[in-house]
């Protein structure tokens, strides 16, 4: 399905005026669930996907991006980084938050070119893995990122317009104060480098950012017996830092010896929350990887 071969389920959509590249991205979607190595090339292959439609383009590729992520092929990174130039803010947000999740520095000299290109939410998703990825070494970047937005701000709101374009200096002040915050990830990155348990104490941090950073490092520390902090922040209440802190246990499941059985003992508090959190239309992303996770456990016992 995901390299288009049925040929019997081509034609059917064809006759029932189906786009088939809808099923080129519930294929790419389930194989990034089921971590499936096998179809590693061909999602590769659909980052160069074509259509005449920008839209249906855009979707079979992000998608074939949030598979890759999900198995963490490391063949990925070099032709998502090609693609963070993009310049639709959603749709570059979903390859720079792909990258960031595989983890490495390969990425990183794309990332910081396009943080500098684009409208400033463009800008942002690219600084956003850049200082999920990044260290010491990057704060530099950052340094120059932030004198160069006033001047960025003002010729976008000339060519543009927008929210909070009355005052463009004011505007330039905030993002400037909110490339500092992101700069937190670094200075985090700067103090703990690769050492898992400065990455535990971190989780205690007041910004999210740095506490998303790292429950991913945490994950990839292949340590099992940290498994259990990151499964009791599970009600954190931002979305996104939920998503961190399944992802980096969802890696120590998969990765550290003993991590499963540790984190199934978890599974009747995974399974309450789930339940109580079912209408909140808040968490429906964050909870739809928490639900992964859990049936995941559910299959191991």
């Amino acid at each position: 399905m995901l390299e288009g071969k049925d040929t019997e389920l081509s034609s059917w959509a064809q006759r029932n005026g189906i786009n088939p590249a809808s099923y080129s991205f519930k294929a790419a979607q389930l194989m990034g669930d089921m971590r499936e190595r096998r179809a590693e090339a061909a999602l590769v292959k659909q980052l160069e996907f074509k259509h005449e439609d920008p839209r249906i383009q855009a979707v079979v590729r992000t998608r074939a991006a949030d598979a890759l992520a999900r198995m963490r092929s490391a063949a990925a990174v070099k032709p998502l980084a090609a693609l963070v130039s993009e310049p639709d803010a959603g749709v570059r947000g979903e390859y720079t938050h792909a990258l960031a999740r595989l983890g490495g520095r390969d990425a990183l000299p794309a990332l910081e070119k396009a943080a500098g290109q684009g409208h400033w939410y463009a800008r942002e998703a690219a600084l956003e893995a850049l200082t999920m990825l990044g260290d010491a070494r990057e704060q530099p970047v950052l340094e120059k990122l932030a004198a160069a937005e006033p001047a960025k701000t003002a010729a976008e709101c000339e060519a543009l317009g927008g929210e909070g374009c009355g005052d463009p200096e004011a505007l330039a002040k905030k993002r400037v104060e909110m490339i500092a915050r992101h700069g937190k990830r670094l200075e985090a990155a700067k103090a703990c480098g690769t050492d898992t348990g400065c990455w535990v104490k971190k989780l205690e941090d007041a910004d999210k950012g740095v506490v998303s950073r790292a429950a991913m490092e945490v994950g990839r520390g292949r340590s099992a017996a940290h498994v259990g902090v990151l499964l009791a922040r599970m009600t954190e209440k931002d979305p996104d830092t939920r998503m961190a802190l399944i992802l980096g246990t969802e890696w120590l499941v998969e990765d550290a010896k003993d991590a499963a059985a540790l984190a199934r003992s978890a599974l009747p508090t995974l399974e309450k929350q789930l339940s109580e959190e079912k209408s909140s239309t808040e968490y429906v992303r964050s909870n739809e990887d928490l639900r992964r996770l859990v049936a995941r456990l559910q299959r191991q016992k």
